[in-house]
């Protein structure tokens, strides 16, 4: 052990006024740096030090999980670019492979007018009901829509704002109503770097919960304080 571990060691240490009268800082006599060679056998540790040691050893824990993070995401982005694949490319073949375990009746790929790549289906959210849904990809996200029809009468017009702003406050989907439109719409924005699969499915389960929420409100005439309840 040299004179300056020697320091560091004898300083956490609570008989450091009987081993070094003098003052830490003098100089080791031979014999003495053979007694420190190796451990001092006087050394002892005040309980104050054991419980810092601890907590500097629960932050390193920490540290790992967050590299063992770290090293899935950086997985995830060589899964990416493996092959020169672009991370759209594989993003749109999740969202295809998803979307077509649904019940569709029609479902087509284009690149709209700005070049991005767009998915427009009719998927099935109850028996032969089919609301239209729209995907479309740019270089960070995956854009989620569905148009569900609705014509609210004078009775239930102000309900639907109500029930809209319901089901915002609980969903990442943000449900609005287009009034010259006559439908609702859900918009959903994804993140390429999420579990696309997961995400895109929950936007079809949400979109359902919506559609039947909507249609007990319009069509089968049920108070807002029950559907909301």
């Amino acid at each position: 052990m040299t004179q300056k571990e020697q320091l560091s060691h004898c300083e956490k240490c609570l008989n450091l006024e009987q081993c070094f009268p003098k003052g830490l800082t003098r100089n080791l006599t031979e014999e003495e740096k053979t007694v420190y060679q190796n451990k001092c056998p006087d050394f002892k540790l005040e309980e104050t030090e054991d419980a810092e040691i601890d907590a500097v050893v629960d932050k390193l824990e920490g540290l790992m999980e967050r590299y063992g993070f770290l090293k899935k995401f950086t997985e995830r982005i060589n899964t990416f670019f493996a092959g020169g694949v672009s991370k759209q490319e594989i993003v749109w073949k999740n969202l295809r492979e998803t979307i077509s375990n649904y019940d569709w009746s029609h479902i087509d790929e284009k690149e709209n007018e700005y070049g991005k790549m767009q998915i427009n289906a009719n998927l099935e959210i109850d028996v032969d009901k089919f609301v239209k849904f729209r995907y479309l990809i740019d270089d960070k996200y995956l854009f989620c829509e569905a148009h569900i029809q609705a014509d609210p009468c004078d009775a239930t017009y102000w309900d639907t704002f109500v029930l809209a702003n319901h089901f915002n406050l609980y969903n990442s989907a943000v449900v609005t109503i287009e009034t010259y439109r006559q439908c609702v719409v859900l918009r959903q924005k994804i993140g390429l770097w999420d579990n696309i699969a997961v995400e895109v499915d929950a936007h079809y389960r949400f979109t359902k919960d919506v559609y039947s929420a909507f249609d007990r409100l319009i069509e089968k005439k049920e108070h807002l304080e029950t559907i909301c309840g």
